[in-house]
């Protein structure tokens, strides 16, 4: 079998895996290290669930080592998606939509044990009139000693533009083409009208997540485990 593929440029920074062509067909390789996240995940009936009712891409299983990687698990072969947009393309109702579609995620997956480790609008595409979330990989066990590992993304790439665009009744195409890995929460903290202060959900998940931050990283950094329980994640979603 020849291994003549051709690896996304975008697909680099997951060690789970990558998405490739290969005789113009996308796939996406899993790897050996994220067997046990992939197969509680494909196991556990969340995948199921999630296609069934529209919330993921639908993907075929392939048992064939197209890269010739050896580290490959297995191979999927997602559903094609016939035309593909980006955030920066997106209005505010759409931007929201898929917020909403990523917290729901984060949300019913905890009930499948799983944590939803990626939470960007880039995983996010829109199939047949509805957003879809379109990252397999992007969900692993639940560890009840690590907080939501994508909160801070979430609160990036997601919160900050559209309060932005809620407040500044502007669109912010240019800006998030600056920060394509979402806009920093110190960054928006500026932007946005000093009375966003009292509102205590935007306080809360910028202003004070942003000195809180500022905070950890002046800080020295603790080795001792903390306990963030399913009841305090769900508080956070």
């Amino acid at each position: 079998m020849s291994n003549a593929y051709n690896r996304h440029p975008a697909s680099y920074r997951d060690p789970a895996g990558f998405i490739f062509y290969r005789d113009g067909q996308l796939y996406r390789q899993v790897n050996q290290q994220f067997q046990p996240d992939f197969d509680l995940f494909t196991g556990s009936g969340a995948y199921e669930q999630f296609v069934k009712e529209g919330w993921l891409l639908a993907h075929q299983r392939e048992e064939n080592n197209y890269t010739g990687d050896p580290d490959w698990y297995t191979t999927l072969k997602p559903a094609r998606i016939p035309f593909i947009t980006y955030p920066w393309e997106w209005c505010f109702s759409m931007l929201k939509d898929a917020a909403l579609l990523t917290l729901r995620l984060a949300r019913v997956a905890l009930d499948y044990n799983l944590s939803l480790k990626d939470a960007t609008p880039l995983n996010v595409q829109w199939y047949q009139g509805a957003p879809v979330f379109i990252d397999t990989l992007s969900f692993e066990k639940y560890q009840p000693t690590r907080p939501w590992i994508a909160y801070r993304q979430f609160c990036e790439t997601f919160l900050s533009p559209l309060l932005l665009m809620h407040y500044s009744k502007q669109p912010l195409q240019p800006l998030m083409l600056a920060y394509p890995d979402g806009i920093p929460l110190r960054v928006t903290g500026r932007l946005l009208p000093w009375k966003t202060r009292l509102n205590l959900p935007v306080y809360l998940h910028i202003h004070l997540h942003s000195k809180l931050s500022a905070g950890a990283h002046r800080s020295a950094t603790s080795n001792a485990p903390t306990s963030f329980s399913k009841q305090k994640m769900i508080n956070l979603l």
